[in-house]
């Protein structure tokens, strides 16, 4: 109810207030709230900020063998790059978790919406996998 009363740039403006204020009263370790800040700053507006969580994110789903989830982050970086060199980067992690889930291409997207507009479910975690995390970048294929 509140939402809906509220305008477009109001609502952009409490999405960007919650990133930062996520980002500054977060623990040490970011990458538990890496995905809350991504999707608050890119509904905010804060192109850096959400390309720089939406990797962490992605980063994070990778080390989880949530291949999808980290396709659906790393498409919201992508959204975000500011730079080419940016872009290059998301590129390359793309083809590596293309590569290490033994996809071709993306796989559709799943009714209900797909990691970022939805809570993990249990068909996020269903590769059997060995070995394909190393140093936080996809190596193998999948089994």
């Amino acid at each position: 109810v509140v939402r809906d009363g509220l305008t477009v740039s109001r609502r952009r403006e409490v999405h960007r207030t919650l990133a930062l204020a996520l980002e500054r009263a977060a623990p040490q370790d970011l990458r538990e709230v890496a995905r809350e800040i991504a999707r608050h700053a890119d509904r905010g507006g804060e192109a850096a900020l959400a390309y720089r969580f939406a990797l962490m994110a992605g980063h994070g789903a990778i080390e989880r063998y949530a291949f999808a989830e980290a396709l659906s982050w790393l498409d919201l970086a992508a959204t975000n790059a500011r730079e080419v060199g940016e872009a290059d980067a998301v590129n390359r992690l793309t083809a590596n978790v293309l590569e290490a889930a033994g996809w071709s291409e993306a796989p559709p997207a799943a009714e209900g919406g797909g990691p970022l507009t939805r809570e993990l479910q249990q068909e996020d975690f269903d590769l059997p996998v060995r070995g394909l995390v190393r140093d936080g970048v996809p190596r193998a294929r999948v089994d």
